[in-house]
């Protein structure tokens, strides 16, 4: 009876995951606008996160980000923020 509650369990953990998955596959966080900055003739790709929605994904599930890459957040009130990403 534990291995049968214990097979449950693990299918609903993997069918959560697969709808956690497929609700951030088509973030627009590879759509968001991009800009290219320059300091000191060092060219860094920023991706624009702007909407509530691209901030709270911000660089989630990036495995790894490249040399000279990085996101600006964009807020319209000016203040401190704090930031928590999980799967950064």
């Amino acid at each position: 009876m534990r291995k049968i509650n214990f097979i449950k369990f693990l299918f609903f953990i993997l069918i959560v995951i697969f709808f956690f998955v497929l609700k951030f596959k088509n973030q627009n966080l590879f759509n968001c606008k991009k800009a290219v900055l320059n300091i000191n003739n060092i060219q860094i790709e920023l991706k624009i996160a702007k909407t509530d929605s691209e901030r709270k994904l911000g660089l989630m599930f990036i495995n790894k980000l490249p040399q000279n890459h990085g996101m600006l957040f964009i807020f319209d009130d000016e203040g401190e923020y704090t930031f928590w990403m999980k799967n950064t």
